[in-house]
């Protein structure tokens, strides 16, 4: 279908140029039909609907001590919250300040409660347990206006083991977030790192304009240089070593709002316009 759709079509939109690359290869269609348009982002509202506090004061107030690290998405394996929360496990053997909110629902919630409990993390359940700053884990179900969230969080912390484009990754810029991610197809690389080559097997962190990028974990039926065992430890050092100069907190959420503007309703409707007035 795809083939007979390419063939009748004057011009393809791919969201990221790992797309394009891959309905070159896959789907032999031609590069000159193909044109890359992201997603665009109203990022006035996501900026107002981060202020939109519902959560007391107080808990946010005491929250500055602790460096937040938040996640938000569907909570299935490929999302790869389980090895955010064994990372977060090693963290804390040497630098206990530090939590992680997990935002959102799926088929694993409770499976990652479960690891956590059985990790040594204490474990805070929106609207079940009495909400303060002493649980190392959170789980929010309030995916109405996550946003909130993001704002009163750290660092934007991405595991997935694939991605189309994640748009949550321009939804924690716009919360000025600085952003540490999975450099998994596609996107992430396209976003914190655009215009540079993604390795074959990548094997440790790599610092770029707009964020930090780390090797991507893998299903059970893929070949990697490392487990996901040894990528966690990776995970759990870089992520030790960015909290620690407080300066990258400061520098790369400066740089999240700028990059996220390149996506901004305003900039992508231009590409837009040019696409159709050519």
């Amino acid at each position: 279908i795809l083939s007979i759709f390419a063939f009748t079509s004057q011009e393809i939109i791919a969201q990221t140029e790992s797309m394009k690359s891959d309905l070159i290869n896959r789907f032999k269609i031609k590069e000159k039909k193909i044109r890359v348009i992201p997603n665009l982002f109203e990022l006035s509202s996501i900026v107002n609907a981060s202020n939109e506090q519902k959560i007391s004061n107080q808990f946010v107030q005491s929250l500055k001590k602790f460096t937040i690290l938040s996640n938000l998405g569907q909570l299935i394996q490929l999302k790869g919250q389980s090895h955010l929360i064994r990372i977060l496990e090693k963290i804390k053997k040497n630098y206990r300040n530090v939590k992680l909110f997990i935002i959102g629902s799926g088929d694993m919630e409770f499976d990652l409660i479960n690891l956590s409990n059985r990790l040594g993390l204490k474990v805070f359940i929106e609207h079940k347990d009495l909400l303060s700053d002493s649980y190392d884990v959170y789980f929010w179900k309030d995916t109405d206006n996550p946003f909130r969230l993001l704002k009163i969080s750290d660092i934007y912390i991405h595991a997935a083991y694939y991605e189309g484009f994640p748009n949550v990754i321009i939804e924690a810029m716009a919360c000025s977030l600085p952003i540490i991610s999975s450099d998994c197809l596609s996107g992430p690389r396209e976003i914190l790192a655009p215009y540079s080559k993604r390795p074959e097997n990548q094997t440790r962190a790599e610092y770029h304009e707009f964020g930090l990028l780390l090797p991507s974990f893998k299903a059970e039926n893929e070949n990697n240089k490392f487990d996901n065992y040894e990528l966690e430890k990776i995970w759990a050092e870089a992520i030790v070593k960015f909290i620690k100069n407080k300066q990258n907190i400061i520098n790369y959420a400066q740089k999240s709002l700028a990059r996220c503007e390149d996506f901004s309703s305003t900039e992508i409707i231009k590409k837009w316009e040019k696409l159709i007035t050519e």
